[in-house]
């Protein structure tokens, strides 16, 4: 038996937002969205395909929010969002 593929994983990505500034460095990514600056550091230290952990750093104007967390753990991606929303004063939709 044959499954017909799912259209929404085989879709390609939507291209970045064009106010999208990306930089990619030795050991770091940073892009900016909007008034948001993102910079995630420590992509060449994960050598395992179970884990994905990261120094992301989040800023807008004055307020900063910066962490370390595991990106494959749903529960560390939330937490994350939670703080730095309640840290730059946004929805965490945003």
């Amino acid at each position: 038996m044959t499954l017909a593929p799912n259209a929404a994983l085989s879709a390609p990505l939507p291209a970045p937002a064009p106010e999208a500034a990306q930089v990619v460095g030795e050991d770091d990514v940073r892009f900016v969205r909007g008034p948001r600056a993102y910079r995630v550091r420590g992509l060449a230290r994960n050598l395992s395909a179970e884990s994905l952990k990261v120094t992301l750093r989040l800023s807008a104007g004055d307020h900063l929010h910066l962490d370390t967390l595991d990106l494959y753990q749903a529960r560390a991606r939330g937490a994350f969002v939670k703080a730095a929303a309640v840290e730059l004063g946004v929805p965490e939709t945003t």
